[in-house]
């Protein structure tokens, strides 16, 4: 059965959460009767979270088990996040599990999955996925393995740290270089001052606007640690790409990094947002802004709304609306906890 224990009555900074309950009850047998019909490899972490301890048993257990390496390793990524509902000795198992997987493309899988459950790992658990990624010899999943590894770079060792950073910049293949620059944003603020200038150098002398703009849109993440002439590179260097489509992905990774920006940079993002003749490539433009919503000023944020009510696809205008009303809740949320 589906645990109760996070469905009861509960206080958040002294603000009753008595409408999450209301929610989630009805949903307790729907989940136990869905549930059977899932494969292992379907489970992700937010499930695992409403999990009593002998389904989580059970589950690991059966990600264990699995014999088809991929489904393995697609397993332990959907598990990774959950982490911290597991006991030691579950965690341990999955580690060990991921880093017994035979091929470099599931490995890498397994060991980026496991990146944002670096926190409840031990010192020695971390050392052994970061060596894992390291030694993998094909470099496109080398770069997968370091760009997972590299969101959570505060829970590493400097020297951890410094080894991720020069592998990702060690990288030839353009593309593979993004990815790895990409996923190492999100941990930029963790980095000291030479390293992240080194990130940011190595995302702009990328010659080709599709790998440009994967790097500033993964470092647009970690935007707040950087150097206001850094924050401008990456800003000017988003504007000046040639292609829309690329263009508009290097803009949507700068929206979560907008309150860091100045104003004039922030208007920048807006109108170059705004002025986007792709559909798709604006809807996605927009909901990358729609992460800093709150940063900007009200008139700003009226024109991106009726930007997105104005786009002729509706899934392209799904899209956009729901990026805002994601940076719109996430805003009021943090007005409430205050």
């Amino acid at each position: 059965m589906l645990s109760n224990r996070f469905l009861n009555a509960s206080v958040l900074n002294g603000k009753s959460v008595k409408e999450h309950y209301e929610f989630l009850q009805p949903l307790i047998g729907a989940f136990n009767a869905l549930k059977p019909q899932l494969a292992t490899h379907e489970i992700n972490s937010h499930m695992l979270a409403l999990m009593g301890p002998n389904q989580r048993q059970e589950q690991v257990a059966a990600v264990l088990g699995l014999a088809d390496d991929w489904q393995k390793s697609e397993a332990i990524e959907g598990l990774a996040a959950g982490l911290a509902h597991l006991s030691e000795s579950q965690r341990e198992d999955l580690v060990t599990a991921a880093l017994g997987l035979a091929y470099d493309s599931e490995k890498a899988q397994a060991l980026a999955g496991l990146g944002p459950g670096l926190a409840h790992l031990s010192e020695s658990q971390r050392e052994d996925l970061v060596t894992a990624a390291l030694n993998l010899d094909n470099d496109w999943y080398r770069a997968q393995a370091l760009a997972g590894l590299g969101t959570v770079l505060a829970h590493l060792s400097e020297s951890q740290r410094e080894d991720l950073v020069t592998a990702a910049l060690g990288l030839t293949d353009e593309g593979h270089k993004a990815e790895a620059l990409a996923g190492l944003g999100a941990g930029l603020a963790a980095l000291d001052g030479t390293q992240q200038q080194a990130l940011v150098t190595a995302a702009l002398r990328l010659a080709e606007d599709e790998y440009k703009a994967e790097a500033i849109a993964g470092l647009g993440a970690g935007l707040a640690a950087l150097e206001r002439s850094q924050q401008q590179a990456l800003v000017t260097a988003a504007l000046n790409l040639d292609n829309d489509w690329y263009r508009a992905q290097a803009i949507a990774g700068l929206g979560p990094g907008l309150a860091a920006l100045e104003g004039a940079q922030q208007q920048a993002l807006v109108t170059a947002a705004l002025d986007l003749d792709n559909g798709r490539g604006k809807a996605q433009a927009i909901a990358g802004l729609g992460a800093g919503l709150a940063a900007l000023k009200g008139s700003q944020q009226q024109a991106l709304v009726k930007a997105a009510l104005g786009l002729v696809d509706n899934e392209d205008k799904a899209e956009a609306l729901a990026g805002l009303a994601n940076g719109y809740q996430a805003s009021r949320v943090r007005d409430y906890l205050r």
